[in-house]
């Protein structure tokens, strides 16, 4: 699941086990604590990725999140807090993020019936200010920085 998370759980499996290391103890019990601090901790990570892996489309909680934050700074910096690990998925699909998700969808939806808007017509796709490059299975978005580093997927 990421180096993240192989230092995370490193430190669990240290704090789990280092007590009955020192005392001299078997570490059954030690090792089934951390097994449920795993659990307990990352399950929600790991159905998500599982679950992401085995479909070829978004479902429609992540269509809702994603379209939100498309539209909306706040939603945009909520799912970026979950993609970056920094809330789990518990927190990603709190009550008030879907809600929130849902208002800028809906708020939008009207935004886009107004007849100003149909008045001009269609928007033009904006031109995009990167170009992308493969290399050794990598994909290199060339000119598009993030935090100042640029962007590659793996």
């Amino acid at each position: 699941m990421g180096c993240g998370f192989a230092f995370q759980t490193a430190q669990w499996l240290v704090d789990c086990t280092a007590p009955d290391l020192l005392a001299g103890r078997p570490l059954a019990a030690a090792l089934k604590r951390y097994a449920c601090t795993v659990a307990r901790r990352l399950g929600g990570h790991r159905f998500l990725i599982n679950d992401f892996a085995r479909r070829r489309r978004f479902n429609a909680i992540e269509r809702l999140m994603f379209s939100a934050a498309a539209k909306d700074a706040n939603m945009s910096r909520h799912l970026h807090a979950f993609g970056a690990r920094l809330i789990g998925p518990m927190g990603l699909l709190a009550p008030g993020a879907l809600l929130r998700a849902a208002w800028v969808n809906l708020r939008s939806s009207d935004a886009i019936r107004s007849p100003l808007i149909e008045q001009t017509g269609p928007r033009e796709a904006p031109t995009v200010p990167f170009t992308v490059l493969a290399d050794g299975g990598r994909l290199i978005y060339k000119g598009l920085v993030y935090g100042g580093w640029p962007v590659v997927l793996l």
